[in-house]
């Protein structure tokens, strides 16, 4: 007598369910929260009353000059070319074309 039992095909997809929904709330919850605050005049002097502003945070976000200056400031920290091959470093193994 060699029965075996079988586990339905759903079972690994149940077994799965729970770090997907904690995934979903660790992940989505805060993302979509944030989308609305992003709409609202929430801060700690509106803490209790932040009402609706829809885009115009972003209109006086977008015409500071600042922002822009900002934006090329760090683009410019951000290191676009190849990554240094260990024949291109010094003896204390740092890049010498970075700067320090």
């Amino acid at each position: 007598m060699n029965a075996t039992i079988r586990a339905p095909r759903s079972f690994p997809y149940l077994l799965l369910l729970p770090a997907l929904v904690a995934m979903l709330l660790v992940v989505l919850f805060p993302l979509l929260y944030n989308i609305y605050l992003a709409f609202r005049n929430m801060s700690l002097y509106h803490f209790t009353d932040h009402t609706f502003v829809g885009l115009e945070q972003f209109r006086e976000l977008f015409a500071q000059p600042v922002l822009y200056v900002l934006f090329v400031e760090n683009l410019g920290l951000i290191r676009w070319d190849r990554q240094p091959e260990p024949a291109d470093l010094d003896s204390r193994g740092a890049d010498p074309v970075a700067p320090a």
